[in-house]
């Protein structure tokens, strides 16, 4: 114990409990088959003891499924750079350590770790160690390795057609499948810790809307906005969404790629162009996705993930306790934990594909009727440029622990029962 102490980075003048180590994602490139998941150590605050997991434990957690090999990293954070530490399991029936072969990790701050799951779900673990293989333990990962359940989705390349008395005016997606195809590819990897992949299905699809269809509630419209345009009026988002529910493919999540997406605002009588959202789902089945060329493809596929997020009963997270770091709501509220929230999580509710909106102290935000303004803007007031994944795009995390004062955690068990529903999987 003697030499642990000499390692430690910094002296110790009290009593303090001290993390040596800490698990993060693996953020370089890994070989095709092979994943690198964002792992769920929230309630593991700096200096502090982890708070509560899956299995019951205290330690941070990570999804994979049965037969994957996976990489994760090792910080060093209060122990030397040149520390001997051993990676070991000895949860044999549940996973196998491939790197380091012989179990001794390489000097240097992030080490990675590569691993394979067994044919086999259930809860292992990967162990830390000091000095030798059987040394003291000094940080522990949980492993939840669960069997893949299959989504089917239908993609609509959808082309909208508005006609009236003098003129069609249409617009057609203009996405491909091979792009969809590599969008998928990244929302999968996003689901693979919870066990969920989505397999697609290509639908050529058109939509035929009459003008008189749009204007009957109204007096006119500003004609800008039916330039083949999916326009959504209020809550209702009719008839555009009338339209598409009825091309629906049963038992299957169908996602209509449209050229674009506008909401329509009522001024003086005249319906005129408003925001363009992001995405819109109806959290059932039916997700409506916009072509964006100007957004890099990791960034839409987060966001079409968010949406699919919705059909599993995943809930935006909001200005709750747990989350009150970016809310007016409960500023001084020092109960509130800052470790069990993240903004890596994939339901986080500024989750736009618009980075100016999204992020930084100059963009906009709005949680219910509570709102901060400065000048004519909207002002998100916590600078979140960079949540693990790079400045200006979102986190991946899907949720594995159920942290208390969380309504809309354990996103693993609710997703998957979810999924189960939707399709009748058993």
């Amino acid at each position: 114990m003697s030499s642990f102490k000499m390692i430690s980075k910094r002296k110790i003048y009290k009593i303090e409990r001290i993390v040596p180590i800490r698990f993060t994602r693996y953020k370089g490139t890994v070989p095709e088959g092979t994943y690198a998941p964002d792992l769920d150590d929230r309630g593991f605050a700096k200096h502090s003891l982890p708070y509560g997991t899956y299995a019951g434990g205290h330690y941070p957690i990570i999804g994979v499924c049965m037969g994957d090999i996976a990489f994760v990293n090792l910080i060093r954070e209060n122990i030397d750079e040149k520390a001997r530490l051993y990676v070991a399991t000895r949860s044999e029936d549940f996973l196998k350590i491939l790197e380091p072969s012989d179990g001794l990790l390489k000097s240097g701050q992030e080490i990675p770790i590569k691993f394979k799951a067994l044919d086999k779900p259930g809860v292992g673990r990967i162990d830390i160690h000091f000095e030798n293989k059987d040394g003291p333990l000094i940080g522990s990962l949980e492993v939840l390795i669960s069997s893949l359940l299959t989504a089917n989705c239908a993609t609509h390349i959808t082309t909208v057609k508005v006609v009236n008395k003098s003129k069609v005016l249409e617009k057609k997606s203009e996405r491909n499948d091979e792009e969809i195809k590599k969008m998928m590819k990244i929302v999968n990897e996003i689901f693979r810790p919870i066990g969920v992949e989505f397999v697609i299905h290509s639908f050529p699809t058109q939509i035929v809307i009459q003008e008189s269809e749009i204007i009957k509630n109204f007096l006119k419209i500003d004609h800008t906005l039916l330039d083949g345009r999916v326009i959504l009026f209020g809550e209702q988002n009719e008839p555009y969404l009338k339209k598409l529910r009825e091309k629906n493919i049963d038992r299957m999540i169908n996602i209509f790629f449209v050229n674009a997406l506008q909401y329509a605002e009522k001024k003086n009588d005249e319906y005129v162009g408003g925001e363009e959202p992001s995405a819109v789902s109806d959290c059932k089945r039916t997700i409506i996705f916009p072509d964006y060329k100007s957004i890099k493809l990791e960034l839409q596929a987060a966001t079409l993930a968010h949406e699919l997020g919705h059909c599993l009963k995943l809930a935006n997270v909001d200005s709750n306790r747990a989350h009150s770091d970016d809310s007016p709501i409960n500023e001084n509220d020092y109960e509130r934990r800052h470790d069990i929230w993240s903004r890596r999580r994939l339901m986080y509710y500024t989750a736009y594909l618009d980075p100016d909106v999204r992020i930084g102290r100059n963009g906009k935000y709005k949680i219910g009727t509570y709102e901060k303004k400065r000048g004519d803007k909207l002002v998100y007031r916590y600078d979140g440029t960079d949540v693990g994944y790079g400045p200006n795009v979102m986190g991946r995390m899907i949720t594995i622990k159920d942290l208390p004062n969380d309504e809309t955690d354990g996103e693993y068990a609710r997703a998957r029962k979810a999924l189960r529903e939707l399709f009748r999987l058993y």
